[in-house]
C-alpha cells in the first residue's frame, strides 16, 4: 500500500500510466501521527511518503480536529516547528518495522533547496534548527536513505513551491517503490528523460519563438528552467517576453508559437489583436479551454483558423489549476510544431512513448 499527503493523491492519478498495481491512501496535508497513516500502516509492505512535519501545525495549538490536515503559517515559529517534530518522531517510532518503507520526500526536497540557495549553512555544514534529513534517517532504519542524492541537480523532479513530484519525479518514486536504490532510480530517470527527449529531435533543424500571456507559457518556461521539459533536441527554439516577440522577434525569425487565454487571444472579435497584426511568415496560437487544447494557424493581419483541437485527461494534467503535466505540455508542444512544421504529419505520439517508457519496469 502507498500512503501519503497530496503526492500521493496525485500519484494516484496515475497508477493506470505508470502500472502499479497497488493501493493508495492519500490527504492532503496528511501529518504522519494522523490516525489514518497508523490504520492503513497495519497492511503488509507499506511504502509511506512522510509529509511535511509542519503538517497539522495548528491543530497541536488549537486542538480543533478541522486544524488537523491543513498548515497554517501563522504557526510558523521554533517552538511548534519543535513540538511538530516531537510529536512526528514518537508516531515514525511506532513505524520503524522491517517491512515499512518510509520515504521523507518532503524533507529531502525542502533540505536540497536550503542547502541550494545555502540557508542553515555555516562553514559548509548544513544544520537546520528543527529537523534534519540525516537526522531521520539515521534514526529510522526503514527509511529510503535520499540523502545520498544531495549534490545532483533534483529540480527537475519536483513542479512547483510545495514539492509535488513531476512526471519524472512520479517515475523516480515508482523506482524506488519496485526497490532501486536512490542513486538507480535517479540513473533510471535521467535515463528516462534522455530517451522522451529524442522524440523532438525531428523539429531540432527549425527555428522559432515560444511566448505567450497566460499561464500555460509561464508553465512551459518554468518547465524549460527547471529541466522538466528537457530543450537540448530543440536548438531553434527561443522563449521571448510577450511584447518582444509580438513587435520585434519577427525581424530575425520567421516562425511563431504563442500561448494565450481565451478573451485575451479575441478568436471570436472582428477587431485584429496584436498577435494577428504581429507579421511572421507563420504563426500559430494554442488556447487552452478546460479539458481541451485549441490550435489555431494564422498569417499577417488576418484572424486565425482553427486547425486541431487536442483532449486531455487526468493523465496529462494535474490535479488542480487547470495545467499541464509534462505529458500534456510536450502533447501540446509536439502538436504545435507539427502543425507549424511538419504539415500536420506526427511521427510520434508523445504521451504513448512516456506511457510506454514508465511501463518498462
Amino acid at each position: 500500500m502507498i500512503i501519503g499527503p497530496s503526492h500521493v493523491v496525485r500519484w494516484e492519478r496515475l497508477k493506470k500510466f505508470f502500472d502499479i498495481n497497488d493501493v493508495f491512501y492519500g490527504h492532503g496535508s496528511l501529518p504522519i501521527w494522523h490516525d489514518k497513516v497508523k490504520q492503513f500502516s497495519q497492511s503488509a509492505h507499506p511504502f509511506i511518503m512522510v509529509g511535511d512535519f509542519r503538517f497539522g501545525n495548528a491543530y497541536l495549538v488549537t486542538n480543533n480536529p478541522k486544524d488537523m490536515c491543513s498548515i497554517k503559517k501563522e504557526f510558523f515559529n521554533v517552538q511548534t516547528d519543535k513540538r511538530a517534530f516531537d510529536v512526528s518522531v514518537d508516531s515514525l517510532d511506532r513505524l520503524n518495522r522491517h517491512d515499512i518503507r518510509l520515504v521523507f520526500w518532503c524533507l529531502f526536497i525542502r533540505e536540497y533547496k536550503n542547502r541550494s540557495s545555502g540557508k542553515y549553512t555555516v562553514n559548509g555544514d548544513y544544520k537546520h534548527p528543527v529537523w534534519n534529513l540525516g537526522f531521520v534517517e539515521e534514526r529510522f532504519k526503514n527509511s529510503i536513505k535520499l540523502s545520498s542524492l544531495f549534490g545532483q541537480d533534483l529540480d527537475f523532479l519536483i513542479i512547483d513551491g510545495s514539492n509535488h513530484p513531476s512526471t519524472y519525479g512520479y517515475y523516480f518514486l515508482k523506482m524506488l517503490y519496485r526497490g532501486k536504490s536512490p542513486v538507480e532510480a535517479f540513473n533510471c530517470t535521467l535515463e528516462l528523460r534522455k530517451t522522451f527527449s529524442k522524440i523532438f529531435k525531428v523539429f531540432g533543424g527549425d527555428r522559432f519563438v515560444v511566448s505567450g500571456t497566460n499561464n500555460s507559457f509561464k508553465l512551459f518556461r518554468n518547465y524549460m528552467n527547471w529541466g522538466v521539459f528537457e530543450s537540448r533536441q530543440l536548438s531553434g527554439m527561443e522563449l521571448r517576453p510577450a511584447e518582444e516577440a509580438i513587435f520585434s522577434s519577427h525581424k530575425y525569425c520567421d516562425n511563431l508559437l504563442y500561448f494565450a487565454g481565451e478573451e485575451n487571444a479575441k478568436i471570436d472579435s472582428d477587431q485584429l489583436s496584436h498577435f494577428d497584426n504581429s507579421p511572421y511568415r507563420r504563426k500559430l496560437l494554442v488556447v487552452k479551454k478546460s479539458n481541451k487544447t485549441y490550435f489555431y494557424e494564422s498569417f499577417s493581419k488576418c484572424k486565425p483558423t482553427l486547425k486541431y483541437v487536442l483532449a486531455h485527461d487526468a493523465e496529462d494534467e494535474e490535479v488542480a489549476g487547470d495545467m499541464y503535466n509534462l505529458v500534456g505540455m510536450s502533447q501540446v508542444i509536439y502538436v504545435a510544431l507539427s502543425l507549424m512544421f511538419k504539415e500536420g504529419l506526427m511521427a510520434d505520439n508523445p504521451y504513448g512513448v512516456m506511457k510506454k517508457l514508465v511501463s518498462r519496469f
